[in-house]
């Protein structure tokens, strides 16, 4: 493989990324949240965490949460820390 086609095949992987990031923006449902300090979606080696201001949470953990309540709060990122 090339050189080019190498880094042809990372900015088509990259980009196949950032469409799941906002397909996964969609699903899910942050409640008790400012408008303008709503989590974030992170991508750091190799793992997509969500990230609220000195929190992080891994994704199983989101998803648990929109699966036992419909959505995430900021309860989530407080317990996370507290496990």
């Amino acid at each position: 493989m090339s050189l080019g086609s190498v880094i042809l095949n990372i900015e088509s992987q990259a980009s196949r990324l950032e469409d799941l990031i906002k397909e996964l923006k969609r699903w899910l449902v942050f409640k008790g949240f400012n408008k303008e300090d709503n989590p974030i979606i992170i991508y750091e080696d190799g793992m997509i965490f969500v990230e609220w201001k000195e929190y992080t949470i891994s994704l199983k953990y989101a998803k648990k949460a929109m699966e036992e309540k419909g959505f995430i709060s900021t309860l989530d990122f407080n317990q996370w820390y507290n496990l």
